[in-house]
């Protein structure tokens, strides 16, 4: 669930840089960032939402 909402911000913010203004693609940068987050350091803000908010859980335990 977090890498499909991650690859729709993405695929929405470069729309809209096409679009709409260049500034949209500080949001491409900010979601590339939190996926790296999430590679470092095993979550993101997205993914406290997730867990906090939803409920969800990872579908592979660490």
């Amino acid at each position: 669930m977090l890498f499909a909402i991650a690859g729709t911000v993405v695929i929405v913010a470069a729309a809209l840089s096409a679009v709409v203004s260049s500034w949209f693609l500080v949001l491409v940068i900010f979601v590339g960032v939190n996926q790296w987050l999430f590679v470092l350091v095993g979550g993101c803000p997205m993914s406290f939402v997730l867990r906090r908010v939803l409920g969800l859980r990872p579908a592979v335990s660490r």
